[in-house]
């Protein structure tokens, strides 16, 4: 945990960061390739570049097209401190 946007962002970039257990394993495998320090190794940075990550298997059967046209209702809401995720990824590191 980091009070300081730029400590989180520090830890990330040094690969110190915990996914809580509870999440599920795809999620957490699609957390922790996201966050890759390495340019190189990063999902979303690679050859085929956003196409990799909504061909992750988090997002199985997520209609792209649908997407796009905004006719996908959003199923999950994170509080709206722009931090949470990263203070909750952090937390026990």
């Amino acid at each position: 945990f980091a009070d300081n946007p730029l400590e989180i962002y520090e830890k990330i970039l040094r690969g110190k960061f915990a996914v809580p257990g509870h999440i599920d394993p795809v999620a957490k495998n699609l957390i922790r390739r996201l966050l890759t320090a390495d340019l190189t190794q990063r999902l979303g940075n690679l050859r085929n570049g956003a196409r990799d990550v909504m061909s992750h298997p988090w997002f199985e059967g997520v209609d792209w097209a649908a997407v796009e046209r905004k006719e996908i209702r959003v199923r999950l809401r994170w509080p709206a401190s722009s931090g949470y995720l990263l203070s909750l990824l952090c937390g026990s590191v």
